[in-house]
Order: C-alpha cells, then structure tokens, then sequence
C-alpha cells in the first residue's frame, strides 16, 4: 500500500481536446478533479479498498451519499452500462462536484472496458470536465491490473475523442499497471512524430526549433510535453492519417 497523499502523475496523451494522464496513488480523490468513479460490486457494493478509504477520508459527510447510493440502487438502475453519478458537496469531500457509481461486473462477466466507456459518456452528459477514473475491477475485485489499464486504456482512448472532457486521470495502486499505462505516453510521441514527419520535419525536429527559437535549454521532458500537447504543426487525429 502506497502511504497517503503520495502521488506520481504521467502525461499519457491529448485526444482531441482531452488530457489523459496515468495517476499512481491510494488517495485519487486528492488529485484535480471534478468527479471520481467509485468502484463498486455488481450490485452496487461499496466494499472496495478505494470505496472503505474514501468513507473513512470522508467520514460523518459520507452518510447522506450512501443514502443517495442507496436510492438509486433501489430504482434498479446500476449496471456495467449504467453507472450513475451523484452531486456531492461538504468540508471533507474536498474539490470533487460529482461522485460516479460503476462497476465492472454482471452476469456476462467481468468487462471494465464497457464499463469504463459508459463512464466517460456519463461525465461528458454530466458536464463533468475533469474525471478521475480508477481502474475498475482490479485490486479487490481480483482481475488483473495490466489487462485492465490495458483495455481500460483502449475504450478511454476513443471515447475521449467525443466526449469533450478536459482532463481523464486513470488511477491504480499498482506499480506496474501504471507502468503499462506510462508506456502507452511514448508510443503516443513515437506515432506523433511518425504522422508529423512529412509536413514539418519531425515532430522532434519541431520541437527543437521552436525551443531554440525560444532561447530554452532543451529539456526531454519539456520536449515530451510539448509533443503531446501538439502545439507544433498540423493537427491530425492519431487514428487518422
């Protein structure tokens, strides 16, 4: 278990308008967000480490949004395609707005993927702009960190290209699937460079140029930075040539 409020941030990529950066940390609700998704069981459980760590972080406030959870799980409407998000405010639930509901599981099994994607459709309908997504499923839920970011990373991917959101920080306790998750920022600047090559250059020689320009001492992350954000040259959506 990492100790509180310890961070580490990645930049993975900008699609479209959309920052998506990877997060390991046991805290997500501390990070800059509008929303965070809270795994829950197929039921709606909230028996997850990250569900018990934020009730204990929110405490006495917690009360009257597990009422709201309750009532809306009464309804029937929960399902790995049908999350739901709650307005939240109080002292202790620091900067977040919302509060989104989602689970991974139903009876066709486990698919984080639909479930992270009909997340993203909520908060874009919600007019959340910046999500704060865990990894759904892993940890108590017993799949497997790796694969999860993996597909997790896919339909986030697509999805952020409509949903017009500011910011997605996908968050795990896990080492290596925020590993797996960084690894995903350098093959964004590879293929970046890759589609830039024949009009400007190279998106690395672009970069350089514009920081000499400048006057800054070239720096690779800086370079990173400015690569993903695509402020040099042509933009193009990276499915598309």
């Amino acid at each position: 278990m990492l100790a509180e409020r310890i961070h580490k941030v990645f930049l993975i990529a900008k699609v479209g308008q959309t920052i998506i950066s990877a997060a390991l940390t046991d805290a997500p609700w501390r990070l800059p967000g509008d929303a965070l998704v809270v795994p829950a069981d197929a039921d709606g459980g909230l028996e997850g480490g990250l569900a018990r760590a934020l009730r204990q972080a929110v405490g006495v406030e917690w009360e009257p949004i597990q009422k709201a959870i309750d009532a809306t799980l009464t309804r029937g409407e929960f399902g790995v395609d049908r999350p739901f998000g709650l307005k939240v405010s109080g002292e202790n639930i620091f900067a977040l707005d919302h509060i989104i509901v989602a689970t991974a599981f139903d009876d066709r099994g486990a698919r984080p993927e639909a479930a992270a994607e009909a997340v993203v459709r909520l908060a874009a309908a919600l007019g959340i702009r910046r999500l704060l997504q865990p990894l759904l499923g892993s940890g108590d839920g017993g799949l497997d960190s790796i694969e999860t970011a993996v597909k997790m990373w896919g339909v986030i991917k697509r999805a952020a290209k409509s949903a017009g959101l500011d910011t997605i920080t996908i968050t795990t306790q896990s080492e290596a699937a925020f590993e797996r998750l960084c690894a995903f920022g350098t093959d964004s600047v590879q293929e970046h460079g890759e589609r830039q090559s024949s009009e400007a250059g190279s998106a690395e020689t672009a970069v350089s140029k514009f920081l000499d320009g400048q006057g800054v001492t070239p720096d690779e992350e800086l370079r990173r930075l400015l690569l993903l954000a695509g402020n040099l040259g042509p933009q193009r959506d990276p499915d598309h040539g």
